[in-house]
């Protein structure tokens, strides 16, 4: 195995470590789950308690990161497939960033504030009023696969 396929394989190996962690952050465990979640049936309104108990962020950083409307949410007992690709993809943008802080003991309170705190990375505006676009999404985990490789 040659360096390049090393770092490939940890690279890989990573990936699916952030993926299966933002799969547990709305409550899911399988690849099935996400499919019909995504393709389907939506996730059921509880996976949004799911979330918010998985990372501390409120229910209204929640519903403003995810682009609904309070009243809506309040109502509701599914979120749309839709809604619930858009849940997996903030699930998604916060486990990476947890990847980051992966030694911290606060890990979660240090991923918080990353969310919560403006980036000069993003013309100084908080992560968390990206992510509710998939370009958004993409550019905070471009940063951070910048941050994990030491490129600034």
């Amino acid at each position: 195995m040659t360096a390049e396929n090393t770092t490939d394989s940890v690279w890989e190996r990573e990936r699916i470590k952030t993926y299966n962690r933002a799969l547990r952050l709305v409550g899911l465990r399988t690849e099935k789950q996400v499919f019909k979640a995504v393709e389907k049936d939506g996730l059921p309104i509880s996976a949004l308690a799911v979330f918010r108990d998985s990372t501390g962020m409120t229910y209204d950083e929640i519903i403003e990161m995810m682009g609904l409307k309070k009243d809506i949410f309040e109502r509701a007992v599914v979120l749309t497939p839709d809604e619930a690709d858009r849940l997996l993809g903030i699930a998604f943008t916060f486990s990476s960033v947890m990847e980051l802080y992966d030694h911290s003991k606060k890990m979660k309170e240090a991923t918080r504030h990353f969310f919560r705190s403006s980036r000069s990375f993003v013309g100084n505006l908080a992560p968390m009023d990206l992510v509710k676009t998939e370009n958004g999404r993409r550019e905070i985990q471009a940063e951070i696969g910048r941050a994990m490789d030491g490129v600034y």
